[in-house]
């Protein structure tokens, strides 16, 4: 599990059939362990230091990755979102993001406000309900707050530091982003009868929230 705030952007220095390999400057990385790259959570195969502040890291991407995620547009050279996994004892800022991609979407424009910049994204219209204004989205891995939501596109705002720390000052209109749904959105979508539904005593019930006595 990860919280969407990006610790490091990494650097693509190979990506040979499903292998993809990534400089990095985070330390406590170990074999068999997780990163979460570009937002998609990836185990890692091999860890090599490459000088005192500098860690070379390897993982294997599967051929469903490479369909359902932009990790296959990644080419020598590109920079990566990274984040490494939650620690159980660590503060839970951003959100809950598990590294599971939904869909990839398409940066539509990019527009300066002020000093921060709104992002406008193309938006599948089956799912505009998993998205609400003030909610969170994971797009590439970094945990942001929805602006706007339009029946076929959304927008986020993007502080100085957030562009100027992640790759999303890379992007360009027309680029492809990794974007995760809010984990509470797509388990509330998926209960029985949510769509129009009215929170009940029964629907509490069945959730967990309260016990079938009546207790909380």
């Amino acid at each position: 599990m990860f919280t969407g705030l990006i610790e490091d952007t990494g650097r693509v220095t190979a990506r040979s059939g499903g292998v993809l390999s990534i400089t990095t400057r985070l330390n406590d990385l170990r074999r068999g362990g997780s990163l979460a790259v570009n937002g998609v959570c990836l185990t890692m195969t091999a860890v090599t230091r490459r000088s005192s502040s500098e860690w070379l890291v390897s993982a294997d991407v599967s051929g469903e990755t490479m369909r359902r995620t932009a990790i296959g547009h990644l080419r020598t050279g590109h920079r990566v979102n990274l984040e490494r996994p939650l620690r159980a004892d660590a503060l839970m800022d951003g959100h809950i993001v598990l590294g599971h991609v939904d869909c990839v979407v398409r940066l539509l424009r990019i527009i300066p406000q002020g000093v921060e910049r709104r992002l406008y994204f193309e938006l599948p219209a089956s799912s505009e309900h998993l998205l609400a204004e003030k909610g969170s989205v994971a797009l590439d891995g970094i945990s942001l707050t929805v602006a706007e939501v339009t029946p076929r596109s959304f927008s986020v705002a993007v502080i100085p530091a957030t562009w100027e720390r992640t790759v999303l000052s890379d992007r360009r209109p027309g680029d492809p982003v990794n974007l995760e749904f809010d984990a509470l959105a797509r388990y509330a979508a998926a209960a029985p009868g949510h769509r129009g539904s009215s929170v009940t005593r029964a629907l509490l019930e069945r959730a967990g929230f309260l016990e079938r006595n009546g207790r909380t």
